[in-house]
């Protein structure tokens, strides 16, 4: 069925697609980053390690809907590197 009769709204004209070059499309070419992915040499934002820098970590309830009523924290404030445990 064709949207343009059944909406009463023609189609647009214009894609805005302004660099198309029919030459390149559908043919292999080459990936500017790709020597770095392969050989493991790419770093991303998650191999950035910047001074005091503090991760946090949140749990939920594994059970559908369900709600954690209570948790015991203490064994988490002994570890090392720990700064603090909330319970919200």
């Amino acid at each position: 069925m064709n949207n343009s009769v059944t909406s009463g709204i023609a189609p647009p004209t214009d894609q805005g697609i302004s660099s198309f070059n029919p030459l390149i499309v559908g043919k292999p070419h080459d990936r500017v980053d790709g020597r770095v992915k392969v050989t493991g040499a790419a770093q991303y934002s998650a191999d950035i390690a910047l001074p005091e820098l503090v991760y946090g970590v949140i749990f939920d309830s594994a059970i559908a809907k369900g709600h954690i009523l209570q948790i015991d924290t203490s064994e988490a404030q002994k570890a090392p590197g720990v700064l603090v445990s909330l319970l919200i």
